[in-house]
C-alpha cells in the first residue's frame, strides 16, 4: 500500500508537469505578442516559463530528496 501517494505521483509527473506549465506560459505570452503586436508579452511569457519551470524541477527535485531520506523503503 502506498503511504504517500501525492508525494509518489509529484516525483512520477513533476518533470513532464513542469515542460507543460512552463510551454503554457509561453504559449500564452506567445499569443499576447500576436494579439497584441508587441514582442515584449513574448519576452515576458518565455521569461516568465523558464522561471517557473526551473522552480518547478527544484522542486520536484526537492520532493525526491526527502522521499529519499526520511521515508523507509
Amino acid at each position: 500500500m502506498n503511504q504517500y501517494p501525492m508525494l509518489h505521483a509529484l516525483v512520477r509527473w513533476g518533470q513532464p508537469l513542469a515542460v507543460v506549465l512552463a510551454g503554457l506560459i509561453a504559449a500564452v505570452g506567445i499569443w499576447a505578442a500576436i494579439a497584441s503586436g508587441n514582442a515584449l508579452w513574448a519576452l515576458l511569457g518565455v521569461g516568465i516559463g523558464a522561471i517557473v519551470y526551473g522552480l518547478l524541477l527544484s522542486y520536484v527535485e526537492l520532493i525526491k530528496l526527502v522521499m529519499d531520506m526520511l521515508l523507509p523503503k
